[in-house]
């Protein structure tokens, strides 16, 4: 590793605490922080009129993706493996972590809910998605997500519908919460029958007017769209480019300064946490230095993580399991997942997988995690170091 890992202290004294996706509130609350058994008190309630400025100050770095786990049947939630990836997602350096709630009826996905805030207990923010069949039932997880503690949403517009149909969708949403709401832009979307960009120009003219809406992600891989959309929204929203090789130019031309929900522990370990140390010296302006970390180790690492995940994406959905390697090979729990009825066609992990991830790492010199085997993936850390083992087919 040489002199290129930052000591987490030193590099807090140029670019403060919110760079390294912890408040001065939220280190208080960590230093003070009663026995684990006590259940952590819920974040800061914060008004719908200031969730910019909130954001401003708290979306700074890199959010992964919060995957349940479950017990090795599939049939529950596994209550401490969620615990464990949320500790780890803290370690990692993470500012927050979407608990995306896929393949979960609604009692689980409230159940992740709780377990995720009170297990990140101030230390990081929780977002989740917008989950329901019907607009109604959205709106009833969204008022209970508020209530556990969430601080932010991820919206996912509809790809069907006029510009009006958009925005009034939008509306919807955030007159009905306080939370700040990021929205995203992706392929997937169809919006491209608004504007060859992509950019539904029209809706999101309207939808950044409304107060809560803090963000955009971006999956559009083309630097001309990331081009247009910060210079038409970038004082009205924080922009999250997602590609790396689009953050060194986005960071010091346009002050980008988060970037999410994607599975960033594909490129690092809770113990070198070399992507958020990328992300923050370009942010202090120490480019030379956070350029180095990005050519060793950031740009390999997520080439990887494309090479794995790209060519499962065309089946619709995103590789769930694929996603929850990632985190296990670096001391998250992993675990199989259920099936996603979006996407019923994604292949399972296989052994050449584990193999594979475990081999990328080395090579770019991160130490993956003790315990690596496919054997201890299907069944999950947690359940594995109490002796359950996979049942034979």
């Amino acid at each position: 590793m040489g002199g290129l890992l930052v000591n987490r202290r030193e590099l807090s004294k140029f670019v403060g605490l919110g760079a390294l996706g912890i408040s001065a509130g939220a280190a208080i609350t960590a230093s003070t922080a009663t026995a684990a058994t006590t259940k952590a008190a819920k974040p800061e309630k914060v008004l719908r009129a200031n969730r910019r400025a909130w954001a401003k100050e708290h979306f700074r770095g890199f959010e992964n993706v919060l995957l349940a786990s479950f017990t090795p049947d599939l049939k529950q939630l596994d209550e401490e493996a969620i615990r464990l990836d949320v500790r780890k997602s803290i370690e990692h350096g993470f500012f927050s972590t979407l608990a995306a709630g896929v393949a979960m009826t609604q009692a689980e996905a409230k159940r992740f809910i709780d377990i995720a805030v009170d297990e990140a207990g101030g230390k990081m923010s929780i977002a989740t998605g917008t989950h329901g069949a019907t607009v109604e039932e959205k709106l009833h997880m969204l008022a209970y997500a508020e209530a556990a503690g969430v601080q932010h949403i991820l919206m996912d517009l509809p790809s069907e519908g006029s510009p009006d149909d958009l925005y009034r969708y939008a509306a919807q949403i955030s007159e009905s919460t306080n939370m700040g709401i990021y929205l995203w832009m992706a392929q997937k979307h169809k919006f491209k029958r608004f504007h060859s960009s992509g950019i539904p120009f029209e809706a999101f003219d309207k939808i950044v007017q409304l107060p809560n809406i803090i963000a955009l992600k971006v999956g559009d891989p083309d630097p001309a769209v990331i081009y247009n959309l910060f210079q038409r929204y970038g004082d009205k929203m924080l922009i999250g480019a997602m590609l790396p090789n689009v953050m060194p130019f986005a960071i010091e031309g346009y002050k980008e300064q988060w970037s999410g929900a994607w599975s960033v522990e594909a490129l690092q370990s809770p113990e070198q946490p070399v992507a958020v140390e990328f992300f923050n010296l370009m942010m202090a302006g120490k480019y030379e230095r956070g350029m180095e970390l990005y050519w060793k180790y950031v740009k390999p690492g997520f080439d990887f993580m494309m090479k794995t995940m790209g060519p499962l994406m065309p089946s619709g959905g995103h590789p769930w399991e694929h996603m929850k390697l990632f985190q296990y090979a670096v001391g998250g729990n992993g675990g199989r997942y259920r099936v996603d009825p979006k996407a019923r066609d994604l292949p399972s992990v296989t052994a050449k997988d584990v193999a594979d991830i475990k081999a990328s790492l080395e090579a770019r010199g991160i130490r993956p995690a003790q315990e690596i085997s496919l054997e201890s993936f299907l069944v999950g850390r947690t359940a594995y170091a109490k002796g359950v083992r996979p049942t034979p087919a």
